[in-house]
This record gives structure tokens, sequence and C-alpha cells, in this order.
């Protein structure tokens, strides 16, 4: 599924980014997955190095190399925009609140993006499966059902 900007500014908040973060949570993701919450990206060694066997997931795009554990617990859920969102949060949070983890970031290719997650983060709306409740991965890696 292609989520537009707005609906991932909602996942974004629903997940517990507030503010400007919001606004770049969604410049990051758009950057990542370009909002595909399918997107599963294999990451090649760089040049003169192995390839690191490394998958990212979904909106996000967790790092099974970095982060193989919180996907494990995620299971197949790693495609819910919700469970992805929630996951990068956590990440977020435990890189004290930066977005260092994320390549896109670090390199820049979020900025031209920004200008969609500011207007997103004005108008976030909920994407039309999630209308009702969905599942959130909360900060100690357990799916949560009620806090959506």
């Amino acid at each position: 599924m292609i989520l537009s900007p707005n609906e991932i500014a909602w996942c974004a908040a629903k997940a517990g980014w507030r503010g400007d973060d919001i606004a770049t949570a969604v410049a990051v993701a758009l950057a990542e997955s370009e909002g595909d919450t399918e997107a599963l990206g294999y990451v090649k060694g760089a040049v003169g190095k192995p390839a690191s066997g490394n998958f990212d997931h979904g909106l996000f795009q967790i790092s099974s190399l970095w982060h193989g554990a919180a996907l494990m617990l995620a299971g197949h859920t790693w495609r819910d925009p919700l469970v992805n969102a929630g996951l990068a949060f956590k990440i977020w949070t435990e890189a004290g609140n930066t977005w260092k983890p994320w390549s896109t970031y670090v390199g820049g290719k979020h900025t031209p993006l920004l200008p969609f997650g500011v207007k997103a983060a004005l108008y976030p709306w909920a994407p039309p499966v999630y209308e009702a409740q969905a599942p959130v991965i909360n900060l100690h890696g357990t799916v949560n059902m009620s806090s959506a």
C-alpha cells in the first residue's frame, strides 16, 4: 500500500512523534520507501566491501542487520504502517531522539521532501484501513491494540 504524506503524518503522530519531528518523519519515510508500506530493500555492500545481506523493511526501511530482534518481534506486521512507525519511533528514541540511524536523513535525501512533511503535519489523516482500531508497537516492543 502506498501512503500519502498526510497518512504518513498520522502514523508518525500515533507512533509518538510531535511537532517538527512529524514533518521530518514524513520526509524520511518518503525518502526511504516513497510511502510504500511493503518496501523491502536489499542493502549491498559499499564499493570494496562485502554485501551485508541486510534487508530494510517497510515504510521507514527498518534494518534487519541493526534491528533484527525488533523485526522478529513484529513478525510479518512490519508491513503495517503503524507497526513500522512504532519500530522507527523506538529506534529514533534509542538514538537520542535523532534521525542518525537513517542514511537518507544523514545524506540529506529527505531535505527536498520536507515541504511535503510540513504540510502533511498540519493535516494528518488516517489511512482508510486504519480508521478503526489498529495495532501499534510501543517503546517496550510489545503490540498494544488500545493505544492506536
